[in-house]
């Protein structure tokens, strides 16, 4: 079983990758959509807010495609195993907190590079030691989009709109969907339900590009 797997019951983890697949697709649509948005409006914002939504499917892509060949691989040895599953992790890990960490930069508004570039190296030493302590990865990426929902929840307590208010429920979801994952160490049921509870935070993002695109 590939290592990123660990706590996922066997009966869900070939549906652990298609879900992972399917959140890439999505993630990769959106992040499309808003870089084209960019171009014609050459706001900064929105190319930042592309590229953390690329670096988060970039996340996906490596969970999914790794565990995929782990699991297609039969004569594979414990040894190669185990380091291509601390390589999945230490990648996704990487990937996933750049995400954040960008969109945490969007909703702060900050405009100091040299802040943003500590940023990145701080998450590249932590992807780096979370390699072998995935719980470290989940309780951190939980305070990163804890303040990001809360942002979101500010704006639309300021100024009410249905957009908003979807996007503040959607990172709720995710931030619900992390907590979920952090008690996998208890019962592997919470693994389940927080695929599914992603799934449901990225069908609002989805939704709410839509109805962007719409406008």
């Amino acid at each position: 079983m590939a290592v990123t797997y660990y706590f996922a019951p066997s009966w869900f983890i070939t549906f652990g990758i298609v879900f992972e697949a399917l959140f890439a697709i999505i993630l990769i649509t959106i992040s499309l959509t808003a870089y084209r948005f960019y171009q014609v409006s050459k706001q900064y914002k929105l190319k930042l807010f592309s590229l953390a939504f690329g670096s988060i499917a970039l996340y996906y892509i490596i969970k999914s495609l790794i565990n995929a060949n782990l699991i297609a691989s039969e004569n594979i040895s414990r040894a190669q195993l185990l380091d291509l599953g601390q390589l999945s992790l230490a990648a996704h890990i990487f990937f996933m907190l750049a995400g954040l960490i960008i969109l945490l930069y969007i909703s702060l508004n900050l405009k100091n590079n040299r802040l943003f570039s500590l940023l990145i190296l701080i998450i590249f030493v932590t992807a780096f030691v979370s390699r072998n302590n995935i719980t470290i990865f989940y309780v951190i990426s939980t305070i990163l989009l804890a303040y990001i929902t809360l942002h979101y929840y500010e704006i639309y307590k300021k100024k009410p709109q249905h957009n908003t208010l979807l996007v503040c429920i959607a990172f709720l979801l995710l931030l619900l969907a992390n907590l979920d994952f952090i008690l996998t160490s208890v019962h592997s049921i919470f693994y389940v339900l927080g695929h599914f509870i992603e799934f449901t935070s990225y069908l609002l993002f989805l939704i709410n590009l839509i109805l962007v695109f719409k406008k």
